[in-house]
């Protein structure tokens, strides 16, 4: 129960649209769309397989353990981790249970581009909230605070405004 409380959800729901879409996209990589049509009742039955697996996969590898806009290389590896034994566990169980033939080539496909879409989510995040930091540090400066410096703590404010620095916003507390 302490798992699920600390879910984002509207992180959740984005990576399990994002795994419906790349499982749909892949077909239509894969084939022409008249080819495609045949496969969209299998692709149907397989779905909610796929989406339990992935969802499964991403909690036991604990993806929603970080904060998207501080994604790093291990959080990356984590995800990778999780899709590749997702997607291994959605083509033994489609095989096993004989749940439908689609192209094997599909779950790579799929594996692939959803990598990439997932960690282009959370690095455009990350990027997203850089730019809108960066652009509010060159606006209003980053605040500085001198305390109790006297007259150190004056001539260090003069000079900082005398070289224009924007990277700063002093204040001066006696």
């Amino acid at each position: 129960m302490g798992l699920i409380k600390k879910i984002n959800y509207r992180h959740l729901l984005t990576d399990l649209a994002f795994a419906a879409i790349s499982f749909y996209c892949s077909l239509f990589l894969r084939m022409n769309f008249d080819e495609a049509r045949g496969f969209i009742p299998v692709i149907n039955k397989i779905l909610p397989i796929v989406i339990g697996f992935r969802l499964a996969s991403f909690l036991y590898f604990e993806t929603y353990n970080i904060i998207w806009r501080y994604v790093s290389a291990i959080d990356a590896f984590r995800l990778v981790k999780a899709l590749l034994v997702s997607s291994v566990c959605i083509v033994a169980t489609t095989y096993m249970f004989n749940l439908g033939t689609i192209p094997r080539s599909i779950y790579f496909i799929d594996t692939f581009l959803l990598i990439f879409m997932l960690a282009g989510v959370r690095i455009a995040r990350r990027l997203v909230y850089e730019y809108k930091t960066s652009q509010q540090l060159q606006k209003f400066g980053s605040r500085t605070l001198i305390y109790g410096a006297g007259r150190t703590g004056r001539g260090c404010s003069n000079a900082y405004w005398l070289i224009r620095a924007k990277t700063f916003c002093c204040r001066i507390y006696r």
